[in-house]
């Protein structure tokens, strides 16, 4: 495999907006955790809902990270794109009915009553080898 190569910018927000799953990490019980969640991109943000009780309802203010990729490993190609901001509930009425597009429905049937919006700040990629690897 050859070295990691940066993705620009706005490949990582096309690759981003392009992907329905990642991994969102954060900080629980002062120990780095993951959590597989669906998402979608809206503007500049990540928007993800979740359960009212759940441990993500619970990461409002809180810096977090989300982490997408596509690997293939008989090529050994893939890329990776991690995208940072700090989440925040959202309360506002007008956004939430924006958030709660049905045709942006999560993967975990159940009750999803919180909204959480992630701003992103900062967004960085690398390229796993030269090959070209598609989305989904």
């Amino acid at each position: 495999m050859k070295d990691p190569q940066p993705l620009p910018v706005p490949e990582c927000r096309r690759l981003l907006a392009q992907c329905p799953l990642g991994r969102l990490i954060f900080t629980e019980g002062a120990m780095p955790t993951a959590r597989p969640v669906n998402f979608f991109v809206h503007h500049n943000d990540i928007v993800v809902r979740a359960a009212r009780d759940g441990v993500l309802a619970a990461l409002d203010e809180q810096v977090v990270a989300l982490e997408i990729d596509s690997l293939d490993t008989g090529s050994e190609a893939g890329w990776s794109v991690v995208a940072v901001g700090k989440a925040e509930l959202v309360r506002d009425p007008e956004r939430l009915a924006l958030y709660t597009d049905p045709h942006q429905r999560p993967w975990v049937q159940g009750e999803e009553s919180v909204v959480l919006r992630i701003p992103i700040k900062i967004v960085t990629g690398r390229r796993l080898s030269s090959a070209v690897c598609a989305v989904g």
